[in-house]
């Protein structure tokens, strides 16, 4: 590290190019060993030690001032850090990352191999250490606690997870039921109406308080046999990341909500790098102004150099100088005498709550070139007047705005309705979900090679936690729908990659709508041929109205060879603009 290091350190990179160095090389050096080996503690303060002198120096063997600790730098950047990463904590993330794996691939290689040596017949969530381990066991096993402290289980027949004991809720970070104990029911599966895929509303309500008890009834339950499993609850797919891993052992640093808002505002705004970096710094106090000097015994004259009256602070600079106030109103950035009572980080997100946010670019501009016409004054001893400052910014943001926009390539993906192959229906599907009352309506519509309609329908689900739920729960009712009328080989297209992506993988699925899912790939088995395709919203118009308008009544509804009166305009709309 330190080679790559001294080979870069001649070059004059910006700390934009420094991080974007230390995130994407540096810190990626030893992440093949650390992802097998629990690198000591010493090896690891030692590599950090090298990152930080790396990232506070000024240039090639001018060493600069740390204004923080390393781990100050490695909180994410809504709390105000930079994420680079912890180096401990990275790595029991990525080791975490191959017991993980010895759980939902227990038939692999290496999952037989440590199962047989150091936990014969049992999980490797209850494993021992075991006498005289090999190296490499002993850094998997040291993660297990991270692994414990986010898994929960996923509901599926309920035979195998005790209600009071096991952890089955589905909330992040997984917590146990807090009711008190019920001798007579043991696992989950005495809370479900056995052989209907739904849970005993009744008995329920009357165990548990109302918030677990609506917990438990959000979570989605099929029909059809499946077996319980343990999903990872700090990602919605179920599967354990190493980046949400670490993220759960990043424990926060009490950042409020304001300045999360304002420090994800600061580096969301579409300008340089050095610009970003400046108003950071500024914010979290990493300026060399004489004030800072004088705390570190650097200087003994903390007054301004440009009013020589007040102390030049961070506030004092940006603010309240008598060279900056006049900048700021000649742009149009004006508040009162309340205003000005305001500390740094409150009157920056007065600034971005009462401008637009076409304008930060503008703030954060200004806050960089004050504190450029500064350096100027103090290391040069080149005055500017605030006039040719205010010129500078001005055409500053004028370039930045000039610049060209760079255009997302999107893939290529038909926004109309298409028929499908002569042999084969077509079931296009949608959803209208309403988070507040938890309500999904599904839509459904499935139509013959030449748009003709044979069959819509229109349904209502309870208690549906999610919008992505809902989507996936308009597929089940579009796949029973089709096998309901008799067809065999039948396109099932929607507007939710999501939910298609699922249908298409040969994967296991982890996530919380994955009794959904299993239902769908259950019920789609009774089909000779079927195809799951995605269409813009454009080509899913039919089943979009069928669920989202209000106008077809509160009831449920089944139409055959036809569609409500409201919706037959789309229809055909389709036909007429089909390719």
């Amino acid at each position: 590290m330190s080679s790559k290091i001294n080979n870069w350190a001649i070059r004059p990179l910006s700390q934009g190019g420094k991080e974007v160095f230390i995130k994407a090389v540096l810190q990626a050096i030893p992440v093949y060993t650390m992802s097998v080996f629990l690198l000591p503690k010493t090896l690891c303060r030692r590599l950090e030690s090298i990152l930080a002198k790396y990232w506070w120096q000024k240039g090639h063997n001018r060493q600069g001032i740390h204004w923080c600790t390393w781990a100050d730098l490695c909180y994410l950047k809504e709390d105000g850090g930079l994420g680079f990463r912890d180096m401990q904590k990275f790595i029991i993330s990525l080791l975490c990352k191959q017991g993980w794996r010895m759980i939902v691939r227990p038939s692999s290689l290496v999952s037989r191999i440590y199962r047989a040596k150091y936990f014969p017949g049992l999980s490797f969530l209850i494993s021992r250490l075991g006498s005289h381990p090999s190296y490499i066991w002993r850094s998997i096993w040291s993660a297990r606690g991270l692994l414990e402290s986010g898994l929960r289980w996923q509901v599926g027949s309920g035979l195998g997870i005790n209600i009071w004991n096991d952890y089955w809720l589905p909330a992040t970070p997984p917590t146990l039921i807090t009711t008190p104990r019920i001798d007579s029911l043991h696992t989950v599966a005495d809370l479900t109406i056995p052989g209907a895929g739904m849970w005993n509303e009744d008995l329920i309500r009357s165990t548990f308080s109302n918030a677990e008890a609506e917990q438990i009834l959000s979570i989605p339950l099929t029909r059809f046999p499946k077996a319980d499993c343990r999903v990872w609850s700090a990602e919605p797919s179920g599967m354990f990341t190493v980046r949400s891993g670490y993220k759960l052992l990043l424990n926060s640093n009490g950042t409020t909500a304001n300045d999360r808002k304002l420090f994800n505002t600061i580096w969301s705004v579409p300008c340089p790098s050095r610009i970003k970096f400046q108003t950071w710094k500024f914010i979290r106090n990493f300026v060399p102004t004489r004030a800072n000097l004088c705390f570190r015994r650097i200087l003994n004259d903390n007054s301004c150099p440009r009013c020589n009256i007040f102390p030049e602070d961070s506030l004092h600079i940006i603010r309240d100088c008598q060279f900056s106030l006049p900048i700021w109103s000649s742009l149009g950035f004006k508040w009162n005498t309340q205003i000005n009572s305001l500390e740094l980080r409150e009157w920056l997100s007065w600034l971005f709550a009462n401008y637009p946010s076409s304008r930060y670019v503008e703030i954060l501009v200004t806050i960089w070139s004050i504190w450029w016409a500064r350096n100027k004054l103090v290391n040069e001893n080149t005055l500017q007047r605030w006039q040719s400052t205010t010129r500078h910014i001005q055409g500053f943001v004028r370039e930045l705005k000039e610049l060209p926009v760079r255009l997302q390539s999107g893939t290529s993906l038909c926004s109309r309705w298409q028929p499908p192959p002569s042999s084969f229906v077509k079931t296009n599907f949608d959803a209208a979900f309403n988070p507040n009352t938890k309500i999904s309506w599904s839509g459904c519509v499935i139509r013959n090679n030449e748009g003709f309609v044979l069959g819509s329908s229109r349904r209502k689900s309870y208690r549906v936690h999610s919008a992505f739920a809902g989507e996936a729960i308009a597929l089940v009712h579009a796949i029973s729908f089709a096998i309901d009328l008799g067809f065999s080989e039948v396109v099932f297209e929607g507007d939710c990659l999501a939910v298609l992506k699922k249908m298409r993988s040969q994967e296991m699925d982890f996530s919380v709508i994955s009794s959904i899912i299993w239902e769908a790939h259950q019920l789609a088995s009774r089909l000779h041929a079927c195809r799951f395709q995605f269409v813009r919203r454009g080509g899913n118009t039919v089943a979009h109205a069928l669920a989202s308008n209000s106008s077809l009544g509160d009831d449920d509804g089944y139409w055959i060879e036809e569609v409500p009166p409201l919706v037959e305009r789309l229809v055909e709309a389709d036909r007429r603009d089909a390719v």
